[in-house]
């Protein structure tokens, strides 16, 4: 019995100290809670998050020991809940909130006020992450449950209010939450005081509705008192704080009181990004309304860079499918279509508008911006089709969701109206441009931007309806407001400005219309300036090529109605100084700081560039036909403008403004070389100011062509000289170059039978070439000096305007000394010297095109003899290899063929003696054959000369599409067919120059690494090559001055790409050349430079002269020795039966005299470089072949 009982008291001891222990230990758990508890508290009141988060986690997982899901349990979960949200980690956020609510359900019930609290802190987190629709009801049942259990008054009713108001507000259903947010604010004036910081919330929330409604009267003094209120009752770094300075200058924003909103947007952002973070909702809102405020300013740089980083962050912590996500994108593409990249714009707009529909639906106001913001894209690209439905879309979204008065309503109307302008549709455009005012008028005020706007393009319609006296009161305001609100340099001033001066113009008041368009323009440089900082060489060119017409219709007014007035005259030449050619001179000022070692820490940034573009210029040359391949391609391509992008911002050389109102008539005329003249050429559309395009007027005449001449010394003697049309004079200046090239008045005498077509056939050809010298040169011959100097613009950039003939037996090479430049001012850049020490010179000529990776190393050059391969590879680029009688004919060329399936590199045994002469002349082994490959011209570093003589090529999109047309399979398995179609839009890319391997590129076969792909593009040069000082580059190749031609962009193709790697000099072609009489061209040309000490501009036309009287009797030592001829056999057997019939001919007889063999040739810069005698030792004394 006593062992029973003993054993009970044992088992009920044991009961009692497992009891006790269990407390004890409950009570030890229940203190570390309060402890983690305690800290997590007032960690989260020190708004240090991440290390409440730890012990607010560190309380939960204590509590799960206890197993009990109480009160506190369910705090833990919300506060951690809020915790994370305030880190905008909405993700781990959003289940510990559900299950909060889950237990408080169950726990209290659904009408517990802490219950309402769960749905609440639900419902905003919903309503953060842009689920509206989720977000809805639980703040309708936790407005309910507090109506129900408290009382109407109650400050919790008034936050719940708040918050229902504030979900209606971001869904657009701004006539529900206008009365909810007066009565939550009500609620707290009565019980909270006008002085709580929840009053001031109130006011900033209704105030902020306000807003969006378009009640901008109402809602000023409401976001004032909200202001006044956060100062006086909140720390100066307060977050709400922060939100009443915001919103103020939200308001200041749409109001157009721009200079009042930035200091209090500025102020914004810097309070959010010390107490909230980079990374914070509040602190990417204020990086984004600062932003659009610089883009009203015109401030496009310091927009850009703000625009960029809230997109990043919101895409970054928001999601790619939340709506603050889709208002970045949305206003990152507003400031590029501000900039002119519409490329660019257009897929970020459909981004965006594909997030609205999702996640505010189709009836959103914010969906309503999305598709007039991207139906006014494609109005501006002439997509008028496309933009109409989504015009007429937001407009009714806009009536019917806003307001037939609110401001977004006018802004649908305008838009609406400038496309019904755009297509013609006067009378549409009318009545809703007047709608659009009248509102604007009514609810922004007299003084507004954006009534601005409206005055604008209602004057702009009445111009082209020639309702001219109404028009011009409208645009006088328009002017007039935005010269007060938004300044004397803003983009909208230059607009009205022009858009008066064609006003004026229209009722014959010329110089009112000059002195504004000349105020304009003096803005737009500014912009181009600003422009070209943000941007890559693509987008330079896209910018240009759009804003080009405001310079076409300064030279319009000035050429049609001012041709006499010196002043005018002398502002249009100065503006042509800085305009055109513009971006080239941009890509030239980028390369030449990058390389200049002024900015080190930019170089592993350009490095990064350059290998970019390098692996695009090698996808160029490869058939890209998966998919994922041309994605990559492109992924690369969108990298590599990136880093231009950042490379230019950093650049203050690109800040062209200054350096280009430097550029007066004065500076170039001093500059100009004595008893020089300059011809400035400049081709551009005609503007017809007084057509009335509502009666069916044209109101673009054809493109003409006007000469500016300045004579060195003498600015006040500037003239200006109309030539007439430009495409009569293009159209000819292609046929002289076509007949000068292919030498067509001599085949004609060769292929034509009768004596009478012969004749009829000269004469032709005599009467064409007449007539572009009457069009071009007889109207500017009687202001010219014996020495001119070109700057061409359009067609003429490709035309050698010193073979137009005078008689039928000379030409202005006879009489004028004549020179090219890009453009007038060159001769100021040019004339300081490159602080760059020079290396030696460099010749590559010959380059043995079938270069393979097994091929033997070819031994260092013999003095006296070129080896290499001795075959004339079949089906290579002869061309015509008949004798045409008198001359060497057509014999080996340095060109392309007429088919571009017919690409194939034949050697050119010429440019191998070339290279050896003109090496004897430098004292220098030229790089030829097998050494000659790609990479030694990439490691170039500014050779004082640099001679390439090979193949060249420029592939236009002319030839592309004809190649296709007629040989589809070949145009897909030839390397340079599938270069130029995969390049369309890259001209850099389809023009380049031939090195070892080219052919066997072609093959597919294998090359040794330094010869890379044998394929030198435009591109590598413009990228890779360092030129800078380099004194002259010859070009001793076919068709290396012809490219892509565009109005004030120069030549593009491979003289682009070498002027922008930095010679000074650059002697180029404009046709196929011939193999023999280049080679002896360009010995002459070294001879006068070096020997003569002559520049490269009076070296060119001197050898050309020589050449051109070049008797066979002169050139049989050393041309026609048999040695020589055998030479040239080893390569091509066919020019060894040439000079073999040579030899059989009078020493009297003239070979070249045809222009088509010497007349190629142009020498591009005005640089004083003069030649220097070389030392010679005697056995490399070369003698006179002459």
């Amino acid at each position: 019995m006593n062992t029973l009982i003993g054993l009970v008291l044992g088992i009920l001891t044991l009961i009692v100290l497992l009891f006790v222990g269990a407390a004890i230990w409950g009570l030890w758990i229940g203190l570390r809670i309060s402890i983690a508890l305690g800290k997590a508290t007032r960690l989260s009141q020190k708004e240090q998050y991440n290390l409440a988060i730890v012990f607010y986690k560190k309380a939960l997982h204590l509590h799960n020991l206890l197993s009990l899901k109480n009160a506190q349990y369910t705090t833990i979960l919300n506060n951690l809940g809020v915790c994370y949200q305030e880190i905008v980690n909405y993700t781990e956020a959003l289940p510990l909130y559900q299950q909060a609510l889950e237990i408080r359900q169950t726990v209290l019930g659904n009408n517990h006020p802490h219950t309402a609290t769960s749905l609440e802190n639900l419902a905003l987190l919903y309503r953060l992450m842009g689920r509206y629709e989720e977000a809805l009801p639980l703040y309708q049942q936790a407005l309910e449950i507090h109506q129900t259990v408290l009382d109407n008054n109650h400050p919790d009713t008034a936050q719940s209010l708040n918050n229902l108001a504030a979900l209606y507000h971001s869904m657009g259903r701004y006539e529900e939450a206008l009365p909810l947010q007066k009565q939550a604010l009500e609620i707290r004036q009565t019980v909270l005081g006008n002085n709580h910081p929840d009053t001031a919330t109130s006011l900033n929330n209704l105030a902020v509705l306000y807003n969006s409604m378009g009640r901008y009267e109402e809602a000023l003094p409401v976001h004032q008192q909200a202001l006044e209120i956060s100062q006086t009752v909140l720390d100066n770094n307060h977050p709400n704080r922060a939100s009443s300075l915001n919103n103020l200058a939200v308001l200041y924003s749409l109001m157009g009181r721009y200079e009042e909103a930035l200091p209090l947007y500025q102020q914004t952002l810097e309070i959010s990004q010390t107490v909230l973070g980079n990374n914070h909702p509040d602190t990417t809102q204020s990086l984004n309304n600062l932003a659009l405020l610089y883009r009203l300013m015109g401030r496009y740089e310091e927009a850009l860079l703000l625009h960029q980083q809230a997109l990043e962050i919101r895409q970054t912590v928001l999601g790619n499918h939340h709506p603050d996500t889709a208002t970045s994108l949305n206003n990152l593409a507003l400031l590029y279509k501000s900039m002119g990249r519409y490329e660019e714009t257009l897929p970020l707009y459909q981004q965006a508008l594909e997030i609205c529909q999702t996640v505010l639906g189709n009836n959103h106001p914010h969906t309503a911006g999305s598709l007039s913001n991207l139906a006014v894209l494609y109005n501006s690209m002439g997509r008028y089709e496309e933009a109409l439905p989504l015009h007429q879309q937001a407009l009714e979204i806009r009536q019917t969701v806003l307001d037939n008065n609110h401001p977004d309503t006018a802004l649908s109307l305008n838009n609406l109206a400038v496309l019904y302008q755009s297509m013609g549709r006067y009378e549409e455009a009318l009545s809703l441009y007047q709608q659009a005012l009248d509102i604007r008028q009514t609810v922004l005020g007299n003084n507004h931007p954006h009534t601005a706007t409206s005055l604008n393009n209602l004057a702009a319609l009445y111009g082209s309806m020639g309702r001219y006296e109404e028009a011009l009161p409208l645009s006088q305001k328009a002017l007039e407001i935005r010269q007060t609100i938004l300044g004397n340099n803003h983009p909208d001033t230059a607009l009205s400005l022009n858009k008066l001066a064609i006003l004026l113009i229209a009722i014959n008041r010329y110089d009112e219309a000059f002195n504004k368009m000349l105020e304009a323009s003096k803005i737009e440089l500014k912009l181009i300036s600003q422009i070209f900082q943000l941007s890559s060489e693509r987008q330079r060119l896209k910018y240009f090529e759009q804003n080009y017409p405001n310079f076409e219709g300064f030279l319009s007014l000035v050429s049609q109605y001012l041709p006499n007035n010196p002043e005018a005259i002398q502002a249009t030449f100065e503006v042509v100084q800085q305009r055109k050619f513009i971006v080239l001179e941009s890509n030239i000022l980028q390369k030449e700081a990058l390389l200049s070692g002024r900015y080190p820490h930019l170089t592993p940034l350009f490095q990064e560039y350059q290998e970019k573009a390098q692996q695009v210029i090698n996808l160029s040359l490869q058939l890209l036909t998966d998919e994922n391949q041309k994605k990559y391609r492109d992924e690369l391509i969108k990298e590599q403008e990136q880093i231009e992008q950042e490379l230019s911002r950093q650049l203050p050389e690109l800040n062209l403004e200054e350096r280009l109102l430097k550029v007066t008539s004065e500076q170039i005329a001093s500059a100009l070389p004595q008893n020089s003249t300059l011809v400035e050429f400049i081709r551009f559309n005609v503007f017809d100011f007084k057509a009335i395009p509502a009666n069916g007027d044209q109101p673009v005449k054809p493109p003409r062509y006007l000469a500016f001449i300045l004579p060195a010394a003498k600015p006040e003697q500037l003239k200006m000289i109309d030539l007439g049309e430009a495409a009569t004079i293009d159209e000819q200046a292609k046929r002289f170059r076509e007949v000068v090239s292919s030498q067509l008045d001599r085949i004609a005498t060769n292929k034509i039978s009768t004596e009478t077509e012969v004749k009829q056939k000269i004469d032709e050809i005599s009467q064409n070439k007449q007539q572009l010298k009457k069009l071009l040169f007889d109207p500017i011959e009687p202001h010219l000096s014996n020495h001119i100097i070109i700057a061409p613009d359009g067609e003429l950039t490709c035309l050698p305007f010193e073979l137009l003939p005078v008689t039928d037996n000379t030409y202005l090479m006879d009489h004028y000394t004549i020179n090219y430049l890009n453009v007038g001012r060159d001769l100021i850049r040019l004339q300081f010297p490159t602080d760059v020490p020079l290396t030696a010179p460099i010749i590559i000529t010959n380059p043995d095109y079938n270069l393979r990776l097994e091929a033997e190393n070819i031994p260092p050059l013999i003095k006296g003899g070129l080896g290499g391969d001795q075959n004339l590879i079949k089906g290579g680029l002869g061309g015509d290899q008949n004798l045409i009688k008198g001359g060497l004919g057509g014999n080996q060329n340095r060109n392309t063929p007429e088919k571009l399936e017919e690409i194939y590199f034949t050697p050119l045994p010429g440019t191998a003696l070339e290279g050896e002469k003109i090496g004897q002349y430098l004292q220098i082994t030229p790089i030829t054959e097998k050494r000659a490959v790609e990479t030694v011209i990439k490691s170039l570093n500014s050779p004082r000369i640099l001679h390439i003589a090979t193949h060249g090529y420029f592939l236009s999109v002319e030839d592309i599409s004809q190649g296709h047309q007629q040989n589809p399979f070949l145009f897909t398995n030839n390397a340079f067919m599938q270069m130029g179609v995969q390049n369309l839009q890259n001209p850099l890319l389809r023009a380049g120059l031939a090195f070892a391997g080219a052919n066997s590129t072609q093959n597919n076969e294998p090359l040794p690494p330094e010869a890379e792909d044998g394929i030198l593009t435009a591109q590598d040069i413009a990228t890779k090559i360092d030129l800078r000082g380099t004194e002259l580059v010859i070009l001793s190749a076919c068709q290396t001055g012809l490219g892509e031609v565009k109005t004030g962009l120069s030549v593009q193709g491979l003289r682009t790409a070498f002027l922008q790697a930095g010679a000074k000099n650059l002697i180029v072609s404009l046709w196929t050349v011939n193999d023999i009489s280049t080679a002896l061209l360009m010995e002459k040309i070294y001879y006068y430079f070096l020997e003569e000490n002559l520049t490269p501009s009076e070296a060119l036309p001197k050898a050309k002269n020589d050449i051109r009287n070049l008797t066979i009797g002169k050139i049989r030592n050393p041309w026609l020795t048999p040695e020589t001829i055998n030479y040239v056999g080893r390569y091509s057997p066919k020019i060894q039966q040439h000079l073999q019939e040579l030899c059989s001919q009078s020493d009297n007889i003239k070979p070249y005299q045809h222009p088509k063999y010497w007349g190629a040739f142009i020498c591009i810069g005005e640089s004083e470089a003069k030649g220097t005698t070389y030392t010679e030792s005697p056995d490399s004394k070369l003698s006179s072949i002459y």
